[in-house]
């Protein structure tokens, strides 16, 4: 669960205040566009430089293809509004549900099949707190560097 609440909110924060500032600034394709070049580094790269440090090891196919699944029906999504170059309300509505849906789809496949998994989600929401520090600190750092781009540089 902490994958996709508290992670995803740590790992997209900077993206949502990219985005906001790009639409508030009159560039709505550069906001969308960033959140696709975004996910794409993140599934390409960071997956990828994982995968060669820390190969081999094992993933859950069923969460695999869940995730899968669900990040490529969110791309599609988003890459429609993007070609339309208008952004409804309802279809703002629509992204907000369609993650609400996500999460509550892992909350329902992680939480289905009792103590067993509570004790296993109990060690990965542990470590999960590890990398939310880690990535925190991380936001940290490209906030500053941010900060003094904008102060010096813009």
């Amino acid at each position: 669960m902490a994958a996709v609440t508290l992670l995803a909110l740590g790992n997209g924060a900077p993206d949502v205040f990219a985005s906001v500032a790009a639409v508030a600034s009159g560039n709505p394709k550069t906001g969308f566009g960033a959140i696709l070049s975004a996910g794409t580094f993140v599934s390409a790269f960071v997956v990828g430089f994982v995968g060669i440090y820390a190969s081999p090891f094992n993933v859950d196919p069923s969460s695999f293809i869940r995730d899968v699944l669900f990040y490529l029906m969110a791309a599609f999504l988003l890459f429609y509004v993007y070609l339309s170059g208008e952004l409804y309300f309802w279809q703002a509505i629509g992204f907000v549900g369609f993650y609400l849906f996500f999460v509550g789809f892992v909350f329902w496949m992680d939480f289905g099949s009792g103590v067993k998994k509570l004790l296993i989600l109990r060690r990965k929401f542990v470590w999960n707190l590890w990398i939310l520090r880690r990535e925190i600190m991380f936001m940290k750092v490209i906030l500053g560097v941010f900060q003094f781009l904008r102060r010096y540089v813009f």
